[in-house]
């Protein structure tokens, strides 16, 4: 038995709502709705795969930084552990103290480290999704579209639980939104 999700059910009924309430608008103009693959757009884009390498080589940089803090964490506490028998109670609670120490600096690495991240994905791809949304719209009047829709998922996940293939426009959005890109 097929299972809807709380997003399928909302686009099913957005799209209702779409061709009753818009029908008598339509009546005069064919009905003409394509998909897009976003997953495949952004994939493909050589100016968001460019932004893309940039975010990966950040975010291996601020993962190295994050793992230096594991490995010492790591580190003191196979220290401790090993040698928590002959150490003396003033010793051990040192040591257990830089252990926290450790820890808590940890986090305050990881937690910056997703900041920065987050702050860089707005800043390199933030540009290139507001271009791409533009595209997709002005390419939808242009060539007349009533709907488009995102179809990444392939099937019930996206909402869209059919699509004729000759109904996907990605290869043109992508065209067109690397050409544009290029320009700028």
């Amino acid at each position: 038995m097929m299972r809807l999700t709380v997003k399928g059910l909302f686009a099913a009924l957005v799209l209702c709502c779409v061709l009753t309430v818009g029908g008598a608008a339509w009546a005069a103009q064919p009905l003409k709705i394509g998909t897009i693959n976003l997953q495949y757009i952004l994939a493909n884009s050589k100016v968001a795969g460019a932004a893309q390498s940039q975010l990966k080589a950040k975010a291996d940089e601020l993962q190295a930084n994050v793992q230096k803090e594991q490995d010492k964490y790591d580190a003191l506490k196979n220290e401790i552990e090993k040698k928590k028998t002959v150490w003396s109670q003033d010793v051990l609670q040192e040591k257990v103290r830089d252990l926290q120490k450790i820890e808590e600096f940890g986090k305050i690495v990881s937690r910056d480290a997703n900041f920065e991240m987050k702050n860089q994905e707005k800043k390199l791809m933030g540009p290139i999704l507001n271009e791409l949304r533009m595209v997709i719209e002005e390419y939808g009047k242009r060539e007349g579209f009533t709907l488009i829709m995102d179809n990444t998922a392939n099937g019930a996940r996206s909402g869209i639980l059919y699509v004729d293939a000759t109904l996907d426009v990605s290869a043109k959005i992508l065209a067109e939104l690397d050409t544009r890109l290029k320009k700028k």
